[in-house]
């Protein structure tokens, strides 16, 4: 290796050297700049040094960095954008290979005034992919250098483009740098403004980033979960249905999935969180997920709450159309009764009345005959007419109270029946409100109906239970029984209108008008039982349930 050789590698060196110094402290890409103006006049022993950098349309320069003497400069102010056309020297460095020097600067028109300067020096500031801007060197006197050193002069030009070059690798780079961190400003202001949890896992299922949602949300701080399994927080049906749902969306090549998850909150509660992910891959293999969790919790409640409301009113349109049934036949039999017992038992006793009238004078005996026989038929209508007055409303209930009620209700199913009947009464029966005590008598009445009609049982028990805080109360047959829960191939399962059992949803309509609850429990061949719960102060409105 020559000496001038080995003199130009070692001042390459030290170029290197210092560009590396300039990134000692992180890419700041100010600091590289000016770092740059810096250590180009230091080098030349120019009077001013400057870096210009072309904007994205390349049809202007802006001075990023000015260095003059005493570290200040009048070359021109920085951060000023100037409008470049095809005659100016900038317009030139963008394709210019090489260091360009002009040594009458004066004669030049420019965006920058150079009529100050004796000779000027400007390299391309380029790698590969384009050119970046200029790096600038201006003298106002003799450059310093002896005039016909060609050696000096050529050592200076390679020293110069060396310098500009890999000035420009360290622009890129701090360009690159500063718009990842404006990315990640940008992603760190929309993740921490989002109203959903926005998460990251890697590959085991580990957070790897929380946003600061999660502690409104679930009420874990983010870094309480970084670095733990999302099956910490999660049912296990819930982290399993996620592990099926990711299996399935990587077998079919997609990039996004769907799941929910159940979560416990720190505080105990269940979240129900509705995820989105995008799938994220290293190398063609599965490198974990992004995503956001919505919190859906009360969303799904209201979506249940309207589902019900809308079932109740399907029920209850069934239910209003069955009263008003059972209403129309309800008239007609106090019609026909009306009729054919109580009307026709007048009638026959007026024209009785009429054909006796003449044996009072003359056959007294025979006048008393026949009123004995009135008296019998007036004995008739009263009875039918008590009888028809009591089915209406059991005197019973109101002059004796509901046990005694629901006695009679067992002893006329067991007379006019094959079903035997009991009554079974624990702890310390006590009247209750009339509207309660006429709810319980109809739910009996109603569930003793559906006993003799279709259950065909041999058997049927009455308990009612006085508690301290509630009334407990269960009609039970040992009959056929029925599906309660439903066939689910059938559709609506849960829906007692669709399978035309209005009678229970009678009941627990006058359960709920009490703050009741009734729940029916059978199964085919095992029989029917009904529960009734009534709070000692009824509150709130209870519901029916099928077990």
């Amino acid at each position: 290796m020559s000496r001038k050789q080995g003199r130009l590698d070692a001042e390459k060196a030290e170029v290197l050297l210092k560009i590396m110094d300039l990134t000692s402290g992180g890419l700041d890409l100010d600091g590289v700049l000016n770092g740059t103006a810096q250590f180009a006049r230091e080098i030349s022993g120019a009077d001013h040094a400057a870096v210009f950098l072309y904007e994205d349309d390349g049809r202007s320069v802006v001075p990023v960095a000015v260095v003059g003497p005493s570290g200040g400069s009048t070359l021109v102010g920085e951060k000023i954008a100037l409008r470049i056309n095809e005659t100016s020297i900038f317009w030139k460095m963008r394709t210019y290979d090489g260091v360009l020097e002009v040594l009458e600067p004066g004669s030049l028109e420019d965006v920058v005034d150079l009529s100050q300067f004796t000779s000027l020096y400007i390299a391309p500031m380029a790698t590969d992919e384009g050119a970046l801007g200029v790096l600038f060197l201006g003298n106002c006197g003799p450059n310093g250098r002896a005039p016909g050193d060609p050696d000096a002069e050529a050592h200076f030009r390679r020293l110069f483009s060396t310098l500009a070059r890999q000035a420009a690798v360290l622009i890129s780079r701090g360009k690159l740098f500063a718009n990842l961190e404006k990315s990640e400003e940008k992603y760190r202001r929309l993740t921490e403004n989002a109203s959903d949890i926005v998460f990251s896992l890697d590959a085991s299922g580990r957070f790897t980033f929380l946003n600061t949602r999660v502690l409104d949300i679930l009420g874990y701080r983010p870094e309480d979960l970084v670095g733990e399994y999302y099956s910490e927080i999660v049912t296990p049906e819930s982290w399993e249905a996620t592990r099926n749902s990711l299996r399935t969306c990587l077998e079919a090549g997609e990039t996004q999935v769907a799941y929910e998850w159940v979560a416990t909150s720190k505080s105990g509660e269940t979240v129900l969180l509705d995820v989105r992910a995008s799938v994220l891959s290293l190398e063609g293999h599965y490198a974990g997920q992004q995503g956001i969790a919505r919190d859906v919790t009360e969303q799904r409640r209201m979506e249940q709450e309207i589902k019900q409301s809308r079932r109740r009113q399907s029920e209850m349109r069934d239910y209003l159309a069955l009263v008003t049934h059972v209403q129309e036949e309800e008239r007609k039999r106090v019609a026909r009764e009306l009729h054919d017992d109580t009307a026709q038992a007048l009638v026959a006793l007026s024209r009785r009345l009429e054909m006796a009238m003449p044996y009072v004078r003359e056959q007294p005996d025979e006048a008393c005959k026949r009123l004995e026989e009135l008296g019998r038929l007036v004995d008739t209508a009263l009875a039918n007419v008590r009888r028809f007055t009591r089915d209406l409303r059991p005197p019973v209930l109101d002059d004796l109270g509901l046990i005694p009620a629901l006695e009679w209700l067992v002893s006329e199913m067991q007379e006019h029946n094959t079903v035997r009947g009991e009554v079974a009464v624990e702890g310390t029966p006590r009247r209750l409100p009339s509207d309660t005590e006429i709810a319980i008598f109809r739910i009996v009445q109603e569930a003793l109906n559906n006993v003799k009609k279709h259950s065909l049982a041999s058997l049927a028990s009455v308990r009612i239970s006085f508690e301290d805080d509630s009334i407990k109360l269960t009609v039970a047959d040992n009959g056929c029984g029925f599906d309660a829960q439903g066939d689910p191939a059938q559709g609506n399962p849960g829906d007692p209108a669709a399978r035309g059992r209005l009678g229970i949803i009678g009941m627990s309509e006058r359960a709920q008008l009490i703050g009741g609850v009734i729940a029916v429990q059978s199964a085919p061949g095992r029989g029917t039982m009904v529960r009734l719960e009534i709070p000692s102060n009824p509150g709130t409105a209870g519901q029916t349930t099928d077990d």
